[in-house]
């Protein structure tokens, strides 16, 4: 069973009419809009339609029915809950008893754990979702894999409220158990630090229709080839260093030099930063450009 939600996140919500002001100057409330403030504070969070309002879920409701789906089939659960802004959740859970080791050579392995990670908010920035994927340990590099995806609610009203089910955890430990069989061939498959440049700037670091010549981020690119550099040395030259290079740019933004008066905008953003850079892996590993370089 999982522990309950952190104090954070605790953020009990006040469902208010939505005011305006008429050509009158006169206030009026807005037909079907409901703003929604942080019952505590009293600080305004979102505006969302009526019928969103009826249908939403708080975090705690949300927990809690991620908590019975989950119930004690996967063992005790290492939670860590977050608040992003001031109305937007994430939950993501390791569970140890579910763990494999892995590495390119004895007395150098990682073990991964499986993961669920989950997120909603009190806006329309994130719907409802909640999806398993692979955690290593030793770096908490992870991704989750579109495979595993459990369908949310949609962001629009919050009109069918998805729950997790044994099925759908039974399909996440049978993905988990074959995650080995996708890592292997990645330690036989060489590239060296060219091939991986080339790599990255067509998959991770690529950018479509970019206002100068060039079609990827150099920021991005001077990122990836910091990583590369720690993996390569670690494990080798091969497709699973470049794998936990991307890995690790998708699950640690680099945030060096932020400003403290930007901190709480770039806690907002950093795990949308996340969320986007994980999809960017997943589809990395399904290129033309990742395979030509995958031995069998």
């Amino acid at each position: 069973m999982l522990q309950e939600i952190s104090e954070s996140c605790n953020i009990k919500i006040d469902r208010r009419p939505t005011l305006t002001i008429n050509n009158e100057g006169e206030q009026e409330k807005v037909p079907d809009k409901i703003s929604l403030y942080n019952s505590e504070n009293q600080k305004y969070l979102s505006t969302i339609s009526k019928k969103s309002s009826e249908n939403l879920r708080t975090y705690e409701e949300f927990a809690t029915m991620l908590n019975e789906g989950i119930g004690d089939t996967l063992g005790e659960g290492q939670v860590e809950d977050r608040l992003w802004g001031d109305a937007m959740f994430s939950r993501i859970v390791q569970f140890p008893e579910h763990k494999f080791t892995f590495g390119v050579k004895k007395g150098n392995e990682d073990t991964f754990n499986l993961t669920l990670w989950a997120w909603t908010s009190y806006s329309l920035k994130w719907a409802e979702r909640f999806i398993f994927g692979a955690i290593c340990v030793r770096c908490l590099n992870g991704m989750y894999n579109s495979k595993w995806s459990i369908k949310g609610m949609s962001k629009k009203n919050w009109t069918s409220k998805a729950n997790l089910k044994s099925s759908d955890i039974t399909k996440a430990v049978e993905a988990f158990s074959k995650y080995p069989e996708m890592l292997e061939p990645m330690c036989r498959s060489k590239i060296d630090g060219e091939q991986v440049e080339k790599l990255f700037k067509v998959t991770l670091a690529y950018r479509k229709g970019s206002f100068d010549s060039k079609s990827f981020s150099e920021k991005d690119m001077k990122e990836l080839a910091s990583l590369w550099t720690k993996y390569e040395k670690r494990y080798g030259s091969n497709l699973y260093s470049a794998y936990q290079t991307a890995t690790d740019w998708a699950t640690h933004s680099d945030r060096k030099g932020v400003k403290k008066k930007e901190e709480k905008e770039n806690q907002k953003n950093l795990m949308n930063t996340i969320r986007k850079r994980s999809v960017e892996v997943s589809n990395m590993l399904k290129s033309t450009a990742w395979s030509s370089h995958l031995v069998a």
